[in-house]
C-alpha cells in the first residue's frame, strides 16, 4: 500500500519526510490495522509486549522490557551518539522544540567523558 496523508495531526518527523505529506498529517502505510485504520497506542503496545515476550526481553519487574517509548528514546539516543546534529534529530523525531528532543538524548557519564577526551591537549 502506498503511504498517503489522512489529515490526522499526530504524525510527524521522518514519516512526513518520506511520504512528503507536509504540514501535520498522519500517513498511512504499513502501520495500518486490519481495517485500514490507524493502529491504536494499545495495539502497538500489545504487539511490542508480544515481541518482547517472544524474545525473552523481560525487565526486573517481570514485565516486557520493550515499549514504543523505549524504541523512540533509543532512536533519538542512537542518532545523537552517531553525531547527528540535534536539529536533524528533532526533525526526524517530529519535534517542534529542541528542548523536547533534549529529553530523549541526555548524555550519560560515559558520553560526557568521551566528549572531554576528544579535546586537544598539550601532550
Amino acid at each position: 500500500m502506498e503511504p498517503q496523508c489522512l489529515g490526522d495531526d499526530r504524525c510527524g518527523g521522518l514519516e512526513h519526510e518520506l511520504t512528503q505529506c507536509g504540514g501535520a498529517h498522519r500517513c498511512s502505510g504499513d502501520t495500518d490495522n486490519r481495517r485500514g485504520g490507524r493502529l491504536t497506542d494499545r495495539a502497538v503496545n500489545l504487539l511490542l509486549d508480544q515481541l518482547a515476550a517472544d524474545a525473552d526481553l523481560v525487565g526486573e519487574n517481570g514485565r516486557p522490557a520493550l515499549s514504543a517509548h523505549v524504541l523512540r528514546h533509543t532512536f533519538g539516543t542512537n542518532l545523537t551518539r552517531s553525531r547527528v546534529d540535534v536539529v536533524t534529530v528533532a526533525q526526524l523525531m517530529g519535534h517542534k522544540r529542541l528542548e523536547t528532543t533534549r529529553r530523549y538524548t541526555l548524555p550519560t557519564q560515559a558520553d560526557m567523558e568521551a566528549a572531554v577526551a576528544h579535546l586537544p591537549t598539550d601532550e
